[in-house]
């Protein structure tokens, strides 16, 4: 990472976040505490008297005194300031000749527009090579004719607006054109970000169109058609006039396309059927990598706009600025994983990079569904009463008015409730004592008339219990002492239950071919193998602890979490079936436990940190 680079990762993560300790700066900027001080230190000679950045007990902020000259520090100034002895102004500069000249260019005269040596020039364009993959660019060297940029018209303006333009002044449009740009920026209010966007877009469009570069392509397959309003009319018009040229309709939608981005209500028309046909390759990867029961039309529903808002930043390389921290992988670490998953799927789809904070704002929309999800599931309330079905009844209008509309009541008469599986509900009220119960399952008391209040804590002890403990999970904990492949260590943690009739006989060969199909071993040292069973109606979580690191193809692994998940649910299973997902994937996000866990070599030692750390 070049200093302008680091100055400028510094400045947006103390912008959005105000103050950051130094371990929350060295964690984020992977630096050390020194390197990040010494940078802080030569920012601070470019933002003064504009800003300062200020060290206060390990604390640094940031002071802004002069906001719209801050503005333009933010927006790139400093970079424009930036000399050659910046590698990054040098990668800019040859791809910005590569572009405006679109012919071959000779190393040895780049190295000499810049002053650098042929070496030297050598390494920047290796660099820009990785710099242009992202954007399906490539430097192409031919033998006598030196290096040519090839790749989609699209790509070479989206880097040139986004990589290149921010190092290098550029000419400022036409006063008629900028007044209709104006009043598109008081219509629609856009952000700072959006009108710098749409001068650039005109800028390089205007650019390219003299260099007789059209377009090949404007709006992206998902957008249907862009509506044009009388301001954008006026503007485009506008352009043609002072320009002397005529816009097709690519050029056009490329020219709009900030706004596309910013007001997607009011001048695009979305072909859904094409979004929700990427919507639905998205949830088909989660369910590969994840068994899960989801609501497709109600998540699509409930997401799509995010959707169409995350694909239009991916399509065009916007970036969001990260609001928020890593601790999101922590605190939501299911939700986390399905967006990560999802991601990853959408950026194959479109052929484009993704940022970790694009990550963090999926998880914060699926974690917000599974949440409503959640509430609006419906819990199953059994009533065992041995006083007949008129206090029965009196019982289930005080529970109904108190506690809502989100239960499901069935009655039971002392004789009946004996043939029946009351740990199949998700709380019982009874006014006898009850026998054949598990101690997960709430069994509320009840031996007199009773209020309000009294049913409120009782029913939020009831919650409180099942959230807590599990009635449809059996946990398996073992010790790995071998040397075995990864699979042949799988087959000795599923043969003793296959033995005793709680899994498939052929469960072992199912659980391979989903692993063809998408690894379940990651980064951290976890492995997370799962699929259908249907000799048990019971999660079966099978906890495989190696003395020694397990050696595989994908990396090493310290943890082995296998499951076996019934092809029928029950709701409360459901539900302990994604509190034990959420747990997994906790336990993928602690760096912390997993080293601990790395020490065990004994059971002892296992047993204990099992009833210290309460993994499960």
């Amino acid at each position: 990472m070049t200093l302008v680079n680091r100055w400028y990762e510094i400045l947006q993560l103390l912008y959005f976040n105000q103050r950051l300790s130094i371990d929350e700066l060295k964690e984020k900027l992977k630096l050390s505490p020194q390197t990040i001080k010494s940078s802080i230190d030569t920012l601070n000679q470019e933002l003064l008297p504009i800003a300062q950045i200020t060290l206060n007990d390990k604390i640094y902020s940031l002071i802004i005194y002069q906001y719209e000259e801050f503005q333009e520090i933010l927006h790139g100034r400093l970079k424009k300031e930036s000399d050659y002895n910046s590698s990054s102004r040098r990668l800019a500069y040859i791809v910005k000749r590569l572009i405006e000249t679109g012919d071959y260019l000779y190393i040895d005269d780049l190295a000499e527009e810049i002053g650098v040596s042929r070496g030297t020039l050598s390494k920047d364009i290796k660099q820009a090579k990785e710099f242009l993959a992202d954007y399906q660019l490539v430097i192409q060297g031919t033998p006598n004719k030196g290096i040519l940029l090839k790749g989609e018209e699209l790509s070479q303006r989206l880097f040139y607006m986004q990589q290149v333009v921010p190092y290098f002044p550029i000419t400022t449009l036409k006063a008629s054109v900028q007044a209709k740009v104006q009043n598109i920026i008081d219509e629609y209010q856009l952000d700072y970000l959006s009108e710098n966007l749409l001068k650039l877009t005109i800028h390089t469009a205007m650019m390219r169109l003299k260099q007789r570069k059209q377009i090949d392509m404007g709006a992206p397959p998902f957008i249907q058609s862009v509506q044009l309003t009388a301001e954008l009319e006026d503007l485009l018009f506008e352009i043609e006039e002072s320009y002397q040229l005529t816009l097709s309709r690519t050029e056009q939608e490329f020219i709009l396309f900030p706004i596309i981005i910013s007001h997607q209500k009011t001048i695009k028309i979305v072909d859904y059927d094409y979004l929700q046909s990427i919507f639905m390759q998205m949830i088909n990867k989660t369910r590969k990598a994840i068994y899960w029961d989801v609501d497709e039309q109600a998540l699509f529903a409930e997401i799509k706009n995010h959707l169409l808002n995350l694909l239009l930043r991916l399509y065009y390389h916007i970036e969001l600025n990260d609001l928020f921290s890593e601790q999101i992988e922590k605190k939501y670490p299911f939700a986390y994983e399905l967006a990560k998953v999802s991601i990853t799927e959408i950026a194959q789809i479109l052929k484009r990079p993704y940022r970790s904070v694009e990550v963090n704002y999926l998880t914060f929309y699926y974690e917000l569904f599974l949440q409503k999800d959640h509430s609006k599931k419906v819990k199953s309330i059994a009533i065992v009463c041995s006083t007949g079905k008129g206090t029965a009844g009196m019982i289930r209008a005080q529970i109904e008015q108190i506690i809502g509309s989100d239960i499901e009541i069935t009655q039971y008469s002392e004789k009946e409730y004996d043939h029946i599986n009351l740990n199949d509900y998700f709380a019982v009220f009874t006014t006898i004592p009850l026998k054949n119960i598990d101690a997960s399952t709430p069994v509320i008391r009840i031996t007199q008339l009773f209020n309000d209040e009294w049913l409120r804590n009782a029913w939020q002890q009831a919650t409180k219990l099942r959230s807590q403990s599990y009635h449809y999970v059996d946990i398996h904990y073992h010790l790995i002492d071998s040397k075995a492949s990864y699979e042949q260590i799988l087959a000795s943690l599923v043969q003793p239950y296959v033995l005793q009739g709680i899994l498939d006989a052929d469960f072992y060969v199912h659980l391979l071919e989903r692993e063809k199909k998408s690894s379940t071993i990651y980064e951290q040292k976890i492995a997370f193998p799962h699929t259908l069973n249907s000799s048990s109606q019971r999660v079966q979580l099978i906890v495989g602890i190696p003395k020694e690191a397990i050696q595989t193809a994908q990396g090493e692994i310290d943890l082995i979490t296998l499951l076996a998940i019934p092809k029928e649910l029950t709701k409360v299973a459901e539900d302990e079936l994604m509190k034990v997902y959420g747990k997994i994937f906790e336990l993928v996000s602690d760096a912390e436990k997993m080293q601990q866990l790395e020490q065990i070599q004994d059971e002892q030692s296992m047993w204990q940190f099992i009833d210290r750390k309460e993994l499960f």
